[in-house]
């Protein structure tokens, strides 16, 4: 059995699922999680196999608290959509696959952690092909036993996403769309916005890169962007910061590479010299 857990690839905001609400509640008192460690466990495993990992869950507040935890099926989009269908009801989601082990009450005091423990059983069916994924949503909490009778306040509640994605071998088609090429100008910069959906079977995590060329042939770059990894199904906007570029027409050369034989290519006329965002698109 072959399994990593994915310490390079860094999600940001889009695909880092930590969200800040804001509840009623009746709490008096500071009571916080902490998850550590990547929001994103990825693995490689054959049909059949399983696997047993941890998320640790620590307590850096001054009172008690505790937790609890669902599973989602997670979604998004290049127009910063983000959704969490019910788990298991989308068409590659591995939520049933995994099984949590929690007691029915927890407490962490002050300064304590607490490993919370999963399963990962990969069904042995040999028609799994791809990326398959889904979210562990883990929810501060204070436990049952300590809840006050009265009191109420306005208090932070913090909810983690952890996603949980494997990998079916080396198998799934690998292939992805372009759906758009934007530029922004603004007062001190210009930025090209890319936006790329995944139309393959398995995930891809590649990085955009453009390069500009003037009518002279001088080029510009290559300018980078962010590395995000997108799911199948799923879309991304990759928002490419351009340095030193002047006011003029170019022929732009978009790069979506996934840092192996996967690279996909485009062109596109930027035109800068009148903050226009017309221009035709080409693939290639």
């Amino acid at each position: 059995m072959f399994s990593t857990e994915n310490n390079t690839k860094k999600l940001t905001a889009l695909i880092l699922i930590a969200f800040l609400l804001l509840a009623l509640a009746v709490l008096p008192g500071k009571g916080e999680i902490l998850v550590a460690g990547d929001r994103l466990r990825e693995y490689t495993f054959e049909p059949g196999e399983t696997f047993e990992g941890e998320i640790v869950i620590s307590n850096p507040g001054d009172e008690p608290t505790g937790f609890k935890v669902t599973k989602s099926d997670y979604l998004f989009y290049s127009d910063g959509r983000n959704e969490y269908p019910p788990a298991g009801s989308t068409a590659r989601s591995n939520a049933g696959w995994i099984t949590i082990s929690l007691p029915p009450e927890v407490r962490i005091n002050p300064g304590e952690k607490f490993p919370l423990s999963f399963q990962i059983r990969v069904p042995d069916d040999p028609s799994l092909i791809g990326t398959y994924w889904s979210t562990i949503l883990i929810q501060g909490s204070r436990p049952p036993s300590e809840e006050p009778e009265e009191g109420i306040r306005i208090r932070q509640i913090i909810r983690y996403g952890v996603q949980i994605a494997v990998n079916i071998g080396d198998t799934g088609e690998r292939k992805i769309d372009l759906l758009g090429v934007e530029q922004i100008q603004q007062t001190q910069s210009k930025t090209v916005q890319v936006g790329v959906k995944n139309v393959g079977e398995r995930a891809v995590s590649p990085i955009a890169r453009v390069e500009l060329y003037d009518q002279d042939g001088k080029k510009y770059g290559p300018f980078e962007g962010s590395e995000y990894m997108i799911y199948p199904g799923c879309s991304v906007s990759y928002r490419v910061p351009l340095e030193d570029v002047p006011n003029d027409e170019f022929q732009g050369v978009i790069i979506i590479d996934n840092g192996d034989q996967y690279v996909w290519g485009a062109r596109k006329e930027i035109d800068f010299s009148d903050q226009s965002s017309t221009g035709a698109e080409e693939e290639g």
